[in-house]
């Protein structure tokens, strides 16, 4: 029995010598009766038991009334819920989770975190003066220029800078770096003048400095005095000034028992011993 559907009608049944008719049926909800408004075509007859359904198969009295689509469409999620729940539940089953947290556990071992130490924190609280260094070897002014024996008792080998004028020569010595010990700071100062007037200005001058002793020295030159300051640490421990005939000399030593600042001064006694020795070693000149 083959079925054909033509647009705008019914079922058709069209009857084949090698198939016997089909037996006679009554369906629920079915009325028999001819198709309204349907004409049979010729030679397929109507089956006898068969009953015709006005309006055709999808008449809303063929066949029951169809079932509403809201209630199909909530069986689909329905069923599909249910599907996607026992997959999360495969996945996520305790025998899973362990086995993946192996694997990961395995695969992904990060290396051991090696301790890093810092290095030792080294604050040095005496920093040098950065005043002693190797042989400068200036060229001295003859005026103030000190021979080596000299030099070395008051620790300045270091002959760093020499200078002169029409009126001054300057000389500046200090600590030789791997020779001397701790720092010590020595400058002469040599000038000419005619004018007393002059000599005695210079003299009398201190450039607002202040000295916590001050000595005459009577039997050197025209004028002489002797400055102590025992607790300075920049080379101004002691300053000897004189006035001799149309010459004046001045001479500044100080210094520290180390290299740095920060340490303690040299003996006020031997600073002056130092610097008396220089004045005496000019003026023999």
């Amino acid at each position: 029995m083959v079925v054909a559907q033509i647009p705008g009608h019914g079922p058709v049944y069209a009857q084949h010598p090698q198939f016997p008719p089909p037996p006679a049926q009554t369906f629920p909800g079915y009325r028999p009766g001819p198709f309204v408004g349907h004409p049979q075509y010729p030679g397929h007859p109507q089956y006898p038991g068969h009953p015709q359904y006005p309006g055709g198969p999808h008449h809303p009295g063929a066949y029951g009334a169809p079932l509403p689509r809201k209630r199909a469409s909530v069986a689909a999620v329905a069923v599909g819920t249910v599907l996607l729940l026992g997959l999360f539940r495969l996945l996520l089953s305790p025998d899973r989770v362990e086995e993946a947290r192996v694997q990961e556990t395995s695969t992904f071992t990060l290396p051991p975190i090696q301790a890093i130490t810092p290095p030792p924190l080294v604050i040095d609280t005496e920093p040098p003066t950065g005043k002693v260094q190797a042989q400068v070897g200036a060229r001295m002014s003859p005026e103030c220029d000190l021979d080596e024996a000299l030099l070395e008792r008051a620790q300045t080998r270091n002959r760093v800078e020499g200078s002169s004028d029409s009126y001054f020569a300057n000389c500046d010595y200090q600590t030789l770096a791997d020779a001397d010990t701790g720092y010590r700071d020595l400058r002469i100062t040599v000038g000419t003048f005619d004018y007393p007037d002059i000599r005695n200005n210079w003299f009398d001058e201190e450039y607002g400095r202040r000295w916590d002793e001050v000595r005459e020295l009577p039997g050197v030159g025209e004028r002489a005095k002797v400055m102590l300051r025992p607790t300075d640490r920049y080379g101004e421990m002691v300053r000897v000034k004189v006035v001799s005939g149309v010459h004046i000399y001045e001479v500044a030593y100080g210094g520290m028992v180390r290299d740095s600042y920060f340490a303690d001064p040299i003996p006020v006694d031997e600073a002056e011993a130092i610097a008396m020795e220089v004045l005496h070693a000019l003026l023999a000149r």
